[in-house]
C-alpha cells in the first residue's frame, strides 16, 4: 500500500475516534485511534522515504491528540454527569413531630400544630374562608452551617390531611382580612410568625407556616423540599 493512502486511511481513522466513541463505543473509538497509531508506526519503522518517516510522525502525533481530546471530553461529561446527578438525586428523610431533622445544614423542628378560624399577624387579623379553618404549624429552623442560609432554601410545604388530600401553604395576604376584628376575634386568633429570610450561622428562628383546610380535615403529615434542585423531600408525621 503506497504511502499517501496508508497516511490517508489513518488519518481517515483518526477522524473516526471521536463520532465513533461519543455515538458508538468509546472503546471501539479508542480502538481505531490505536490502528491509526499503528499504521503511523509502520509508516515510520518500515518505510524507508524520508516522506514515509515524516508522515508516520504526523499521524502517530494527530492520532494521540485525537484520542487524548476524545479522553478528556470523556472523563469531563462522566465528571459533570455524576456532579448532576449527585445535586439533583432526590433523598427522602422523614421523622415526627418535635423530633429535630437535620438536613442540608438546618435543623428543623415541627414545634406544634394549632388549628383555628383566626389567625393574627402584627396589627392584622385574618379569618378562613366558609367551611375552612387554618392549621398553623410552628417550626424551629436552625442554621447549622458557617455560612449565612436563606430560608427560601426550605420550600414546597405541602400538608396531608386524614382525607389523603394534600394543600400547599398559604400567607395572610390569600386570608379574608377583618377589618375590625371584634373580641371574639381577638381572644379566638392564633398569633402566627412570619418566615425570616436569612439565619446567620450557628443561629435559629420560628416560624409558622399556614394552610387552609376544610373544617372535617384533620392534619397528619407536614412534607418540604430543602437544598439546591429540591435534594431532599422531608416527611414529618404529625400524629
Amino acid at each position: 500500500m503506497g504511502t499517501a493512502l496508508l497516511f490517508l486511511t489513518g488519518l481517515f481513522l483518526t477522524f473516526l475516534v471521536f463520532p465513533t466513541a461519543y455515538y458508538v463505543s468509546a472503546a471501539l473509538g479508542y480502538f481505531l485511534g490505536l490502528i491509526a497509531i499503528g499504521i503511523g508506526a509502520y509508516m515510520f519503522t518500515k518505510k524507508k522515504s524520508k516522506a514515509s518517516t515524516a508522515l508516520g510522525i504526523v499521524l502517530i502525533l494527530v492520532s494521540l491528540i485525537t484520542i487524548g481530546v476524545t479522553a478528556t471530553i470523556h472523563a469531563t461529561a462522566y465528571v459533570t454527569y455524576e456532579v448532576l446527578k449527585n445535586l439533583t438525586q432526590e433523598k427522602s428523610l422523614s421523622g415526627k413531630i418535635g423530633e429535630p431533622m437535620k438536613v442540608d445544614g438546618f435543623t428543623i423542628t415541627v414545634l406544634d400544630v394549632k388549628e383555628g378560624k383566626y389567625i393574627a399577624n402584627d396589627d392584622s387579623y385574618y379569618s378562613s374562608k366558609p367551611g375552612y379553618k387554618v392549621v398553623v404549624v410552628r417550626l424551629r429552623i436552625e442554621n447549622d452551617s458557617n455560612e449565612i442560609k436563606h430560608l427560601y432554601d426550605v420550600f414546597d410545604f405541602v400538608l396531608i390531611t386524614d382525607a389523603r388530600r394534600s394543600y400547599s401553604n398559604v400567607y395572610p395576604i390569600q386570608l379574608n382580612w377583618i377589618l375590625n376584628p371584634n373580641e371574639t376575634v381577638k381572644a379566638e386568633a392564633i398569633r402566627v410568625v412570619m418566615p425570616s429570610e436569612a439565619l446567620a450561622p450557628h443561629t435559629y428562628t420560628v416560624e409558622d407556616v399556614l394552610f387552609q383546610v376544610p373544617l372535617y380535615e384533620d392534619p397528619v403529615k407536614l412534607m418540604f423540599k430543602t437544598g439546591v434542585l429540591g435534594k431532599y423531600e422531608v416527611s414529618i408525621s404529625l400524629k
